[in-house]
């Protein structure tokens, strides 16, 4: 059987680092798991308030913007033609 010392500082640091890398490991199995089913609720929220009776239908891309500016009125600005 094998056996050395290897020191206080040289432990503590060994065992930090393995620490660091398990617990990073577990970190990125939780996330793998977690970011897209959070993903999946906040989707099927979406979802369900859309369907619900509520809920305003779409409006067409032009239909619901704002008024144009009316550029009738010179700004005084550079560039305005004067």
């Amino acid at each position: 059987m094998l056996q050395a010392y290897i020191g206080l500082g040289a432990g503590l640091a060994s065992v930090g680092a393995l620490l660091v890398v398990v617990v990073g490991g577990l970190l990125m199995l939780v996330g793998l798991v977690w970011y897209p089913a959070l993903r999946l609720v906040r989707f099927l929220r979406q979802r369900g308030t859309q369907a619900g009776e509520g809920a305003a239908a779409p409006v067409p891309p032009g239909e619901g913007s704002p008024e144009p500016e009316d550029r009738s009125r010179s700004s005084g600005g550079p560039g305005d033609g004067d």
